[in-house]
């Protein structure tokens, strides 16, 4: 599932430069205890009897708010890095300076970052370490982020993991993956 909504600071306008420290507050941030998780989620993902999260704030704080401790926090779990350091005075919203430089990292800019083939690295292995704990303790939620959970799905498929295409772009979403030919049991 993707964590719920960061609680980083709006900043009106910034710089291409000032970038950088935003994504820093970004990846530092918890998320917003005034939008929490749907309730009949938490009731279901109780049960569940191993939580994995990335080991970023927000994602720790989502499980916590579900009243889940993680049990396992993990960095190879974190979100895409972003890649910043565009020289531009232009003076622009946090989330457009994040679409213009996700787009460009699309198109292989990766300054500051890890590229895209090692960002498809970095998923395969994640993928293979999720389906190592959820064959070790039969269930298991994993809260992570966007992009990097979309890119984990696409693995879980290519392995014959049965779910969604996406596990879900916004906030709380979530997708349930089952190996093919595994019986369904109740809960997410």
């Amino acid at each position: 599932m993707r964590h719920g909504k960061p609680s980083v600071a709006a900043i009106p306008r910034i710089s291409a430069r000032e970038f950088a420290d935003w994504v820093d507050q970004y990846n530092a941030s918890g998320v917003c205890p005034s939008l929490p998780p749907p309730q009949e989620f938490c009731s279901a993902v109780c049960q569940t009897p191993f939580t994995v999260c990335s080991d970023l704030l927000r994602s720790i704080e989502s499980a916590k708010s579900m009243g889940l401790e993680p049990v396992l926090c993990l960095q190879a779990l974190r979100e895409l890095d972003m890649p910043y350091g565009l020289a531009s005075r232009l003076r622009l919203k946090a989330s457009t300076w994040m679409v213009i430089h996700r787009l460009l990292w699309w198109c292989g800019f990766s300054r500051n970052s890890e590229s895209r083939r090692e960002a498809r690295q970095r998923a395969a292995t994640a993928a293979d370490t999720l389906i190592k704990l959820a064959s070790m303790h039969q269930s298991i939620l994993f809260i992570g982020h966007g992009l990097m959970n979309r890119y984990i799905a696409k693995e879980l498929k290519k392995r014959d993991w049965q779910g969604p295409a996406s596990p879900g772009r916004d906030y709380w979403q979530y997708g349930v993956y089952r190996l093919a030919n595994v019986p369904e049991t109740a809960g997410p």
